[in-house]
């Protein structure tokens, strides 16, 4: 027989759902990964590299990209010296991460930098400052005093203890846990947990965040 229209359109369905399927998943992820709902432009330009790259090569490549990077930089301007970020400043450590960087080594910068240091005002104030701001707790004897008498002695630098805290076991769950929850909106659980904080010690928490991302779980989430 002769196909009509409404053949045509029975043809181009499939089409049209993997399109609104892709458009879902493109505004959730974007969503999750840069704060904000995306522009009309960003939900398409996005819903393009889930057809291209498919899901985990999108969600990647929006965890490397300028917006999410961007992002991840001006939390840190917040977070350690408490303003936004300034634009020479914003362009540089972005160019670091987009050429490779990795978002802990940044962070490394930021927590270990002098001025950070000398609001603490002495070791012992810049030890309790890390256990609140990277394990979210107070300090304890053993570690408060053993953190302050490395740097009161000059065997370590602000920012080698910086990559003490955030090579930690407990600072590295503490991660896992958090892109559970920002990722997939759940906590983490056994052996997952564990398995990712060993893996952290060899990629990068933008992986973790791509690869969950990427999980089945969070596009059934993107489409509901």
């Amino acid at each position: 027989r002769t196909a009509c229209a409404g053949d045509l359109l029975v043809a181009q369905l499939p089409l049209v759902r993997a399109r609104v399927s892709a458009l879902a998943f493109a505004h959730h992820l974007f969503r999750t990964f840069v704060g904000r709902s995306p522009t009309d432009a960003e939900r398409v330009q996005w819903a393009g590299e889930v057809g291209r790259r498919g899901l985990s090569g999108a969600a990647l490549a929006l965890a490397q990209s300028e917006a999410w990077a961007g992002a991840m930089v001006d939390g840190l301007y917040q977070a350690v010296l408490g303003r936004p970020a300034d634009a020479p400043g914003r362009a540089y450590w972005l160019g670091r991460m987009l050429a490779g960087m990795r978002y802990e080594d940044v962070a490394v910068e930021f927590y270990g930098s002098a001025v950070y240091y000398a609001a603490a005002g002495s070791p012992p104030a810049f030890v309790h400052l890390l256990y609140d701001a990277l394990l979210r707790r107070p300090a304890d004897g053993p570690g408060l005093a053993y953190w302050s008498a490395e740097l009161g002695a000059g065997r370590a630098t602000p920012a080698r203890v910086v990559a003490g805290f955030y090579a930690s076991l407990e600072s590295r769950l503490d991660r896992v846990d958090a892109l559970y929850r920002s990722v997939l909106g759940r906590d983490s659980y056994e052996p997952g947990r564990r398995y990712w904080a060993d893996q952290l010690l060899r990629t990068d928490d933008v992986r973790l965040a791509a690869f969950l991302a990427s999980s089945d779980e969070f596009y059934a989430r993107s489409q509901s």
